[in-house]
């Protein structure tokens, strides 16, 4: 009887330890989904989500603060991509102003293998202070080469500047389990709010 139980516990055990080590192993280097969104305008952008993923400003003379501009008007700045994969989920942020107008509707687009380009994320941008832009992305196919540019949603020319930009991917695995997390905090909080 002792010898059975002895055993019960050491194959829960090693269940748990495997249960813990898969886990570690789906969690991406960055840690979790970060869940920020900010609706305020900002004096200054806030730090990349991620530090800024697989997004990494070059040595061309950028911003030292990573800071992109451009006065060409409709299309630019822009992050060119590589190696997208189709079975991977991306989340994209940035932060927004522009010049010319007092606000206007600016949308991050994704241009993959000059494919035709999609948005992915949207915010009605001001030039008196900063806007958190944040969405995402799931490719139909691989692409080799992307850009992801910002676009005046009424083409009007005007100065747009980019900060803070960030792209994360996420597998299939890290993000159901991001899922099962968020329901499981979800479920947990509502059921001690009624049981309280």
């Amino acid at each position: 009887m002792r010898r059975s139980r002895f055993a019960l516990r050491a194959a829960a055990a090693f269940l748990a330890v495997l249960w813990m080590l898969h886990c570690v192993a789906a969690v991406p280097p960055a840690g979790w989904y970060d869940y920020s969104a900010y609706t305020d305008c900002r004096n200054r952008p806030e730090p990349a989500l991620y530090n800024g993923g697989i997004l990494k400003f070059g040595d061309s003379g950028d911003d030292p603060d990573g800071w992109r501009t451009t006065e060409t008007g409709v299309f630019s700045p822009a992050f060119v991509v590589y190696n997208l994969n189709k079975t991977t989920m991306y989340t994209f942020s940035c932060w927004v102003k522009l010049e010319g107008a007092y606000s206007a509707l600016i949308t991050a687009r994704l241009a993959p293998d000059n494919a035709g380009a999609r948005c992915i994320a949207t915010v009605l941008a001001r030039s008196d202070c900063w806007a958190f832009v944040k969405g995402g992305f799931e490719l139909d196919w691989p692409s080799q080469t992307g850009v992801i540019f910002f676009q005046n949603a009424d083409k009007t020319p005007m100065k747009i500047t980019v900060a803070s930009g960030s792209l994360q991917p996420f597998t299939t695995d890290q993000w159901a389990m991001h899922q099962q997390d968020t329901i499981r905090k979800v479920t947990t909080f509502w059921f001690e709010a009624l049981c309280s």
